[in-house]
């Protein structure tokens, strides 16, 4: 299966030169943010090929202006062409703008993310930024009342 990922950045080869066929083999396009909503649009109707957003730091247009004819899968895990994939947008919080978010409040959002979906085994994860460096294990939540690391599995908020 042939993933094409976009972020931050349109490009012009893409949209400006575009051509028949440039993107033929590829099987889903995902965006991981911060691109005009025109241009993820344009894609998919060039392409005919699903394509899945999530929002970036930058995003501020998307709630009036969806992109037309892609899913956006933000705190959602979706079932695409049997590849599982979990949504997660937005960054680090660093000036609290929209789609900013803390340690605390993205480990919640994966906890939900995951118990919403009884059938959980796993799926790639795809963000705006990848997990930091020190995290050993992405999905793991620490319990206050212990220093021990425990898997995610419980479904609390």
């Amino acid at each position: 299966m042939k993933l094409l990922l976009l972020s931050d950045k349109e490009s012009e080869y893409l949209w400006d030169y575009y051509k028949p066929g440039r993107l033929d083999g590829i099987d889903i396009i995902l965006s991981c943010g911060d691109l005009n909503s025109q241009y993820l649009s344009f894609l998919v109707t060039m392409t005919g090929k699903p394509l899945l957003y999530v929002h970036g730091n930058h995003d501020k247009t998307y709630d009036r202006h969806p992109p037309e004819g892609c899913d956006c899968v933000e705190d959602r895990l979706v079932t695409v062409k049997g590849l599982r994939i979990l949504g997660l947008g937005g960054s680090i919080e660093y000036s609290g703008g929209p789609h900013q978010y803390t340690e605390a409040q993205m480990a919640r959002r994966i906890r939900r993310a995951i118990c919403a979906s009884v059938y959980w085994w796993g799926p790639p994860l795809y963000s705006m930024l990848p997990p930091r460096p020190r995290m050993r294990r992405p999905f793991t939540v620490t319990s206050r009342s212990s220093t021990q690391s425990q898997p995610s599995g419980g479904c609390r908020s």
